[in-house]
């Protein structure tokens, strides 16, 4: 009987009445009611939709914008007694509904019990404080500290983290072998941040040594696998400037601890001299997973030096008020025992940097252009001669003048 009245309950004779429950009535009411809204008032109880006057304009004032009759149809609408059936339908909807709960919760599998997992090491904290964080991130929350000489045990090693057993979640330290001494199964102290491929640039030569202009040259790089696995397929790129020529070669793979050598060739060379650097990324499709540390140094700088070859070098002595000739022709410059100055069609400007970072283009400099200041023993000054050679000059001393100079080729 208790079950069939859940599904049918018994209804109270007043809620199938149109009258709206007691606690609605009232023989007050805040404001007064006008006596044009009587009449309405009237046939709103007649209605059985209020008991009272009070009532009546209370609903009127609830639907301002109604007539009566619409208030009449919209509170008889409103106070309808749910049938039976539709009862039934809703408290049958929860009875399923709490049963497929029931049955799901109980086909579920039960988890894991984490006082099961087993260890796969210890650790022995060597830094002096380590941080304890939520997750294997060293800008993730931090948890607590761990002091010199704490032991831990160890239940995973993620990309150079290892995992540990907290109260309430998972925590993990930094696996750094400067921070813990890991030792894993059978008390083999191991490096934690080994256990992944390392890809890293171990030198690299340019062949040849100083390309000019519009030669053609190339890269040559060593690479080692630093990490404790091997790494799979993966490829070298660059792109070379200033041109952009765009340099890709795939390796195969490269063991763990070992070593190979790759080339990028820039077949058409560069025209512009100086020194030019490079990004050069060592697994541009990232093919290779290294972790957090080991994807840090997958994009490596190299630099290489376009310069035009010398086709004089030589030693001179100038003696005071003589005009001189570096590399035939006209007369370049004029020594009066303190100045340097620059003949017609010659020029001259001090160089403020190292011999050794001067190159070709640095000196295209103007017609006519002079200096007169004083020489000094170990200035750098780059010329123009009278025919339109570039070349530089190192000042070896003043008194008497003693110079080393170098001319480039025109090409």
């Amino acid at each position: 009987m208790k079950a069939f009245r859940y599904f049918f309950p018994k209804r109270p004779l007043r809620e199938r009445l149109p009258l709206p429950p007691r606690r609605y009535s009232s023989s007050q009411t805040p404001y007064p009611i006008p006596p044009e809204r009587l009449s309405d008032c009237r046939l709103l109880i007649a209605a059985g939709v209020a008991r009272t006057t009070s009532d009546a304009y209370r609903l009127i004032v609830e639907y301002p914008t109604m007539t009566y009759r619409q208030i009449i149809r919209k509170t008889k609408r409103k106070r309808r007694p749910r049938p039976r059936w539709v009862t039934f339908l809703i408290r049958l909807k929860k009875l399923l509904i709490g049963m497929v709960a029931i049955v799901a919760l109980l086909s579920a599998p039960l988890p894991t019990n984490a006082q099961d997992e087993p260890p796969i090491g210890t650790g022995r904290i060597i830094a002096g404080a380590l941080n304890v964080r939520a997750l294997p991130d060293p800008t993730s929350a931090r948890l607590g500290v761990l002091r010199r000489g704490a032991v831990v045990t160890v239940y995973e090693v993620r990309d150079g983290w290892l995992r540990l057993r907290c109260t309430n979640q998972p925590c993990w330290i930094n696996g750094s072998p400067k921070y813990v001494q890991f030792a894993g199964e059978g008390g083999v102290v191991v490096n934690a941040t080994r256990s992944l491929p390392d890809l890293q640039l171990a030198s690299y030569v340019v062949d040849p040594a100083t390309p000019a202009p519009g030669q053609p040259f190339r890269l040559v790089l060593t690479l080692k696998n630093a990490g404790g696995a091997d790494a799979n397929l993966f490829s070298v790129a660059a792109a070379f400037s200033p041109s952009n020529h765009f340099a890709f070669v795939t390796v195969g793979g490269l063991a763990a601890g070992g070593q190979g050598t790759v080339s990028l060739d820039n077949s058409a060379g560069e025209t512009v001299t100086g020194r030019h650097t490079i990004g050069v990324a060592l697994d541009v499709e990232d093919t290779v997973q290294e972790g957090a540390a080991g994807e840090a140094n997958n994009v490596v700088m190299v630099s290489y030096w376009i310069d035009r070859p010398y086709t004089a070098q030589s030693r001179l002595r100038i003696e005071p008020q003589t005009n001189v000739d570096i590399h035939g022709g006209a007369p370049d410059f004029a020594w009066d025992g303190t100045v340097l100055r620059a003949l017609s069609g010659a020029a001259l400007a001090v160089l403020d940097m190292p011999l050794s970072e001067v190159h070709h283009d640095l000196l295209d400099l103007k017609d006519g252009q002079a200096w007169d200041g004083a020489l000094q023993a170990g200035m750098i000054v780059g010329f123009r001669t009278a025919e339109g050679r570039r070349g530089v000059l190192r000042v070896v001393s003043v008194s008497p003048l003693e110079i080393q100079y170098a001319i480039y080729a025109n090409k």
